[in-house]
């Protein structure tokens, strides 16, 4: 099966399925960071980590926005 990226809402973070690797999540203060398992894939977490360049993705977009972003 290939990995898709996934958003948790209730932890608010982006995860790599099926395998449930952590790719980024939000911070306390409201913006998001990518801090990928070591496991994850690299194109996965490649697409996010560029995303997060953009300071309206980094700082006011959902977890939904952001993976619009990056599929």
């Amino acid at each position: 099966m290939e990995p898709i990226l996934g958003y948790n809402v209730k932890t608010d973070t982006i995860r790599q399925m099926p395998e449930n690797y952590l790719i980024a999540y939000r911070d306390g203060g409201g913006y998001w960071i990518c801090n990928p398992d070591i496991a994850a894939d690299k194109e996965l977490a490649t697409r996010v980590f560029l995303a997060l360049f953009d300071f309206d993705t980094k700082w006011r977009s959902t977890g939904l926005e952001l993976l619009a972003k990056v599929t």
